[in-house]
């Protein structure tokens, strides 16, 4: 500034000076002076500096409150630079503070038509239409939004906007129309989003909005937060039943979707099926974010397993339970096609699990855990098998390959609740009715050379990526010697398939395999949080709770993507856990 001032002395009019200094004055807030520095320069300086004189001052007299003379001085820099945005900008914006609308239309069209790119155009729009908002030509500043819309999308505050001021079905029609633009070749969940809701809440049209999030789900490839809106309008239509298909599939994709899953109870609820709405509850019990009235129902559940009848459960009943069923099938078949064959290479021995005939639980006797077993084995329609109890702390039910099946029960498991036992015990039921129980037994790469070598017993020369010729080839005449004639078809069938549409690789198998009993077991011991503890036990999972331990575990998010899953609605439907659906 002092510097400034000793130029000033001896160059009185030195316009760069002159406008320099006046700007420092302003940013000190020295509004008077700046302005006396500006007028001299309007005297003395020419073409870009005088219009830039003429804006410094018109900024500076805006600020001192007068927007007469601030007006002026713009006119001054508008007839000296036509074009620029900036002082249209300002022009715009002082004539609609000043409530100059009819000034501020014509203004704010000369500054949309000046817009370069996408944000000025924006700023543009908006501000026409607040100009045309204060003339009351309501019509042309939805336009003047819906042209912003269509650039910026929802959400934005063109979008805002337009909600502060639309009254007419026809301005909402608009709105939706601008959205549909934005949709272009990148579709985007939350642009169908708001157009349903419009559609919904502003044109009271139900069913457009319905076809709107439909269309939406095709093109972003379903989106959960589309499906969840979907199912709000399908409860809304009282289409309940539909309403739980798509809750459903929302779960499938975001398990933790705490609003989704008491969304579910209501719906059930709704369709006057209390079981089922406890169902869902018990979800947000074991989030521990159930309200007073859900852990009611949390704790009035009582688990029906009783009430499946012998033989419910048997054969392919509760196959849609299994992860990845079709790409799991063929191992799984030739593994249970294989058994006796197993059986030779790895001799079966009591012993190694520390049991005898002391530990043996004798058939129909009044053992608790024997009668367990009977009854669940009954519902699988497994007849043939012995009963021990073992007591290895870190184990749980598993089957050991001896002629007469031997199904090994921990003796910790005594101490569990009933559905914890009936979790466990359901585990190894499952495993010994579909044949594969033997994954127990062998390690993943035992169980990789056993099945290859099983394969090649009826498909010659497979297999030696996985093990040498010499190696499998034994394998192979040891399983195929040992196979009663009443399993040879099945295992010829087996092995072709297997040789010809190989899965995953079998650890991998091996984890759908065990998935698929806990899915399954989850289901008739029909206590959620019975199934997830024993889990957590089995697994050794980390000490978490609530959300944050479905999150940390791929076992248990699964479990409970399953529980109200609609194979697992069905099997209870069918098997009598829950009262037919209305």
């Amino acid at each position: 500034v002092a510097a400034l001032d000793r130029l000033l002395r001896t160059q009185p009019n030195d316009a760069p000076a002159l406008l320099e200094l006046a700007g420092l004055h302003l940013g000190d807030r020295r509004v008077d002076e700046a302005i006396a520095l500006l007028r001299r320069a309007t005297a003395v300086a020419q073409d870009d500096e005088l219009a830039e004189t003429h804006l410094l001052l018109a900024r500076a007299l805006e600020d001192k409150g007068d927007p007469p003379e601030a007006f002026r001085n713009y006119e001054q820099a508008l007839r000296l630079r036509p074009n620029d945005r900036r002082v249209l900008e300002r022009v715009v914006a002082l004539q609609l503070e000043t409530g100059l609308f009819g000034a501020a239309v014509e203004s704010g069209k000369r500054l949309r038509e000046q817009a370069r790119d996408d944000a000025a155009a924006v700023a543009a729009d908006i501000a026409l239409a607040h100009a045309l908002t204060g003339v009351r030509r309501i019509s042309e500043a939805i336009d003047a939004l819906t042209d912003a819309i269509v650039i910026e999308g929802s959400g934005g505050t063109a979008s805002s906007e337009l909600h502060a001021i639309a009254t007419q079905p026809e301005h909402w029609q608009r709105y939706v129309a601008a959205l549909r633009k934005q949709i272009g070749d990148e579709p985007r969940a939350m642009l169908y989003l708001e157009i349903a809701r419009t559609q919904h809440e502003r044109l009271a049209d139900p069913d457009a909005a319905r076809t709107t999030l439909i269309e939406g789900l095709r093109a972003c490839g379903d989106d959960a937060g589309l499906r969840f809106e979907l199912a709000h309008y399908l409860r809304h239509a009282h289409r309940y039943a539909e309403a739980v298909e798509q809750q459903q599939l929302v779960l499938m994709d975001d398990v933790v979707r705490i609003e989704t899953w008491r969304s579910l109870a209501q719906t059930f609820d709704e369709l006057g099926q209390s079981r089922a709405r406890a169902l869902a509850n018990a979800a947000l019990g074991v989030f521990e974010v159930a309200s007073p009235s859900e852990r009611e129902d949390i704790r009035t559940w009582q688990p029906r397993t009783e009430v499946i009848r012998p033989g419910a459960l048997a054969g392919d009943v509760t196959s849609d339970l299994h992860v990845a069923r079709d790409q799991q099938a063929p191992a799984a078949a030739l593994l249970a096609a294989s058994v006796e064959g197993l059986a030779k290479i790895r001799p079966p021995d009591l012993a190694r699990w520390g049991v005898g005939s002391r530990e043996k639980l004798a058939p129909r006797s009044d053992q608790p855990l024997r009668m367990l077993v009977d009854r669940i084995a009954a519902l699988f329609a497994v007849e043939d098998y012995d009963v021990y109890v073992h007591a290895l702390p870190d184990r749980g039910a598993f089957v050991e390959n001896t002629s007469r099946p031997s199904l090994l029960v921990p003796a910790w498991l005594a101490e569990q609740s009933p559905a914890q036992q009936c979790f466990v015990i359901t585990q190894a039921v499952v495993n010994l009715a579909r044949g594969v129980f033997t994954i127990d037994l062998f390690t993943p790469r035992e169980l990789d050379i056993l099945l290859a070598a099983s394969a090649r017993a009826q498909v010659p020369a497979f297999g030696e990526r996985v093990a040498t010729a010499e190696v499998l080839d034994e394998y192979a005449r040891t399983i195929s010697r040992a196979l009663p004639r009443k399993r040879r078809r099945a295992h010829e069938i087996s092995a072709e398939a297997y040789a010809q549409l190989r899965g995953p690789d079998v650890s991998t198998f091996v984890h759908w395999v065990r998935q698929s009993a806990r899915r399954i077991a989850l289901v008739v011991a029909d206590d959620l949080a019975a199934g997830i503890a024993q889990v957590a036990r089995a697994e050794q999972l980390p000490a978490k709770s609530g959300i944050a331990a479905v999150r940390g575990s791929p076992v248990v998010a699964d479990l409970m993507r399953v529980w109200v899953s609609k194979p697992a609605m069905l099997l209870r439907y069918t098997s009598g856990l829950l009262p037919p659906a209305a």
